[in-house]
């Protein structure tokens, strides 16, 4: 009987302990995410545009230069060619990735975990790359397509950041310290605040058209904003071959930005939790602060 009484002293005094570790690493985890990501941090890249208006900066992966297209609604960390994989000396090999475009066709891929990758002065350690898929970059091509691989860097290597936009500078800041900002002109107290949801595609927001609101995703990888096609959809007219629906007013917070052109696309229903999306057509116009952690867009007035 005493034997038995020790025992399940112990197993209680081994819970008591094992609870005791877990708690200690749930804390230490959570203080050390608290001081790296509260920390002030300044980086500033240089950015420029594609023939279809993406940004694109250049990043290091093993202390080689590559050029990247920025593309904030891409799951996928980062999209390489098959030649610059292949002279990627630190990598190791994965199960081929399965993912779908905005249409939901599904594509594989070659998949890399990459040792060391490096945006301006930030480091990162072990990211998934995947090889390019030529129907992927053709398929999700809107204005028009031509053979060059196209590279890029996905919203994953970002969303623990706030970071800004200022396309008409050719900057992109990645930076939680709004005095500096304000120093270099971005002063975003005087920016529209607009909470977002978090979806498949990231962050979402909501905008007030002649459609009723409608949930864009903001979308760097695309070059126009667009809505789901629907048969409801009447006054239609066209721009670059594309269905396109003008809405009078485009209200993002308490701004209306007025007459602005929206594609019609054929966005599948899967992504239920949007109606479209925000493309470079807007954000290359106004200046836009990006907070990840806390899903908030800041947008200039201007």
């Amino acid at each position: 009987m005493l034997t038995l009484i020790v025992m399940e002293m112990l197993m209680q005094m081994k819970k008591k302990i094992l609870f005791f570790i877990v708690f200690v690493c749930v804390f230490c985890s959570g203080f050390l995410w608290f001081f790296l990501f509260s920390k002030p941090y300044f980086y500033c890249l240089n950015t420029q545009f594609t023939a279809s208006s993406v940004p694109t900066t250049k990043i290091k992966i093993d202390d080689k230069e590559c050029l990247v297209e920025i593309d904030i609604g891409s799951k996928l960390p980062l999209i390489l060619s098959k030649k610059t994989l292949a002279n990627i000396s630190k990598k190791e090999k994965k199960e081929k990735m399965e993912w779908r475009d905005f249409k939901g066709n599904k594509y594989t891929a070659n998949t890399y975990v990459l040792h060391k990758v490096a945006i301006g002065n930030i480091f990162f350690n072990n990211v998934i790359a995947n090889e390019i898929n030529e129907d992927y970059s053709k398929n999700t091509s809107i204005l028009s397509y031509s053979n060059r691989e196209v590279q890029s860097i996905g919203r994953p290597l970002f969303e623990k950041f706030k970071i800004l936009f200022d396309c008409k500078s050719n900057k992109l800041f990645i930076s939680n310290d709004l005095k500096k900002l304000k120093k270099k002109g971005y002063d975003i107290s005087t920016f529209i605040r607009v909470p977002c949801k978090w979806g498949r595609t990231g962050l979402i927001l909501e905008v007030e058209t002649d459609l009723g609101k409608k949930r864009l995703s903001i979308d760097t990888g695309f070059t126009i904003s667009s809505l789901r096609s629907s048969s409801e959809i009447k006054n239609t007219g066209k721009k670059y071959t594309l269905p396109i629906f003008t809405t009078r007013k485009f209200v993002i917070g308490d701004k209306d930005f007025g007459v602005f052109d929206l594609f019609l696309l054929n966005i599948t229903s899967e992504l239920n939790e949007l109606d479209g999306t925000l493309g470079m057509d807007f954000i290359k116009s106004h200046v836009m602060y990006i907070d990840f952690p806390a899903k908030i867009v800041y947008i200039s007035k201007e």
